[in-house]
């Protein structure tokens, strides 16, 4: 998913692998490590957001067609 939202595949690109073994457990947070939930975080979040302001879009977009639609008697001819 991530190569999708910040190209991937045959674009060289330099990522930071996440992996749960490159975190130190001695419970002293490292630049590595906020430097990694900071991307990973701001990953999630962009994509978040992107899918809620899609499905309002959306939402807001087809409303107004399908109740013009519900109101049409059922005789087979549909505005939308």
């Amino acid at each position: 998913m991530l190569e999708l939202l910040f190209g991937g595949g045959d674009t060289e690109t330099t990522a930071v692998v996440s992996d749960s073994l490159d975190y130190d457990r001695s419970g002293e947070v490292t630049f590595d490590d906020a430097y990694v939930n900071f991307m990973e975080g701001g990953g999630h979040l962009g994509l978040g957001a992107a899918m809620l302001v899609g499905s309002a879009w959306t939402g807001i977009a087809l409303t107004p067609s399908l109740i013009l639609d519900s109101l049409q008697p059922d005789d087979g001819v549909h505005i939308a």
